[in-house]
């Protein structure tokens, strides 16, 4: 009986001392296979900062295959992805990123825009930002070593601010009134609270604009076109948009001026084709001046464009004629906004 129960333990024993070196055999080769797979994506990392695109991708995808946790890696493979605009193996990447990290903010973000930008899927895009915007993310600050703030509140304004351009884009795929205005104020909201991360960004302004101007929120699309000037002077959009609401409100003068303005930064930037267009339109406002009883202003206004009101800005032959202090001259006329005493 005891030789019997002696043998028992033994084969327990035996079974155990098995399993465990099973176990740590499984464990120990798992941990061969990661450091393997470590090993690739230093390469990867590498070529990556080279600009050696094609290596990068084969190491890359040499090291996920040994360690597909590495969600930095994947994020960076993704990124290689859109570069060569192979937009659904890029995807494919992003996911698996966001498989083991869904905090991963950018990640989520740069998922979410191939949705919208390259597969048009919309809602999908959308429910990805508010993933984004619903994250929690721990800040960390160590001073001078690591801190995350930035990066944070940064990114969750970006991912406001493109659900934002994803709910207008739905706007315009519906004929329906309802569902258009329903989508336009759901992006107008977006980029409310994307201004609540990015207090002074051009961008988020100019749209905001563009979806009250949409909306017929003239006032606060106003507010928000001169914001945007305000912000970049010597961006054309912001102009040409503001002097178009300014017509349709027959607001002549105002839009003539912002008119102007945005061929004249087109005429600097040597965009002929885009000058030729809204001069085309200044011309018809033009007319509407003369025609609404403004002849006297147009006049007085034509008699004194040969210079801008600084004296710096000089037009030979319809061309611009660059002065030592044409720079301050340019942001000094273009960031006066024609609406400023209309919307404020």
């Amino acid at each position: 009986m005891k030789k019997f129960i002696k043998n028992i333990f033994s084969l327990f024993f035996l079974l155990i001392l098995l399993f465990i070196v099973f176990f740590y055999f499984g464990f120990f080769t798992k941990q061969i296979e990661k450091a393997k797979g470590y090993y690739y994506i230093y390469l990867g990392d590498k070529a990556y900062k080279k600009r050696d695109l094609v290596n990068a991708i084969n190491f890359y995808k040499l090291g996920l295959a040994k360690y597909p946790g590495h969600y930095l890696a994947a994020n960076n493979l993704g990124n290689i992805y859109v570069a060569y605009e192979d937009y659904f193996s890029a995807a494919d990447a992003y996911l698996l990123a966001l498989k083991y990290k869904p905090e991963f903010l950018i990640c989520r973000i740069n998922y979410a825009l191939i949705l919208a930008n390259q597969m048009q899927n919309y809602e999908e895009a959308i429910k990805q930002y508010k993933q984004a915007t619903d994250a929690k993310v721990a800040i960390i600050s160590i001073p001078f070593i690591f801190n995350n703030k930035e990066t944070t509140i940064k990114n969750k304004g970006l991912a406001y601010y493109n659900m934002g351009l994803s709910y207008r884009a739905l706007s315009l795929l519906t004929e329906d009134n309802y569902i258009k205005n329903e989508n336009l104020n759901k992006a107008k909201e977006m980029y409310e609270n994307a201004l609540n991360f990015l207090e002074s960004d051009y961008n988020t302004f100019f749209n905001l604009a563009i979806v009250n101007h949409m909306l017929g929120n003239y006032k606060e699309a106003g507010q928000n076109y001169c914001k945007a000037i305000e912000l970049k002077p010597l961006e054309y959009e912001a102009h040409y948009n503001l002097a178009i609401m300014l017509k349709k409100m027959k607001r002549f003068k105002e839009s003539y001026n912002e008119l102007e303005k945005a061929v004249l930064i087109m005429d600097v930037n040597g965009n002929a084709k885009v000058s030729r267009y809204i001069f085309d339109i200044l011309n018809e406002v033009s007319q509407r001046l003369v025609v609404s009883g403004d002849y006297n202003y147009l006049v007085e206004h034509l008699s004194n464009g040969e210079t801008s009101k600084d004296g710096n800005l000089t037009y030979i032959d319809g061309k611009v004629v660059v002065s030592d202090e044409f720079d301050e001259a340019m942001n000094n006329n273009m960031e006066v906004c024609e609406g400023k005493n209309l919307f404020f």
